[in-house]
């Protein structure tokens, strides 16, 4: 799920995100702008199979924390492109002030990372 178009979340996802052609996940993406706990709540249903957060000159502690904590509990993780160009798992920092948000990441459920690392892997090989 994205709360903007592809080509917000970087040069490495925006092709995922804009592939019809993939099997799987990003196979459909969905653009949704509201609140970051009801988009995330989606998700956590079982309606949507990733969740994409974007670069950001400001994130705010009281938008991400809660629903990081929550990921964290139901069995979701973040990942990340490292400077090889791989996925990695990664924790976002659970920040108390407001700060700008680096990096953009997918947040998926662990069981679904194989999947992930796998069309990732045929995208890049």
């Amino acid at each position: 799920m994205l709360r903007r178009e592809p080509e917000n979340y970087g040069p490495q996802w925006a092709p995922l995100l804009r592939s019809t052609e993939l099997g799987g996940l990003f196979k459909r993406p969905l653009i949704l702008e509201g609140s970051i706990g009801g988009t995330f709540w989606l998700m956590w249903q079982g309606a949507v199979d990733a969740h994409m957060q974007r670069t950001m000159p400001l994130a705010t502690p009281w938008d991400n924390i809660p629903v990081d904590g929550i990921n964290q509990q139901l069995g979701f993780v973040c990942v990340r492109f490292n400077s090889q160009g791989r996925l990695e798992e990664f924790n976002p920092p659970l920040l108390t002030e407001s700060q700008p948000r680096t990096v953009p990441y997918a947040v998926i459920h662990r069981n679904l990372l194989p999947e992930l690392q796998r069309v990732v892997a045929s995208q890049t090989a």
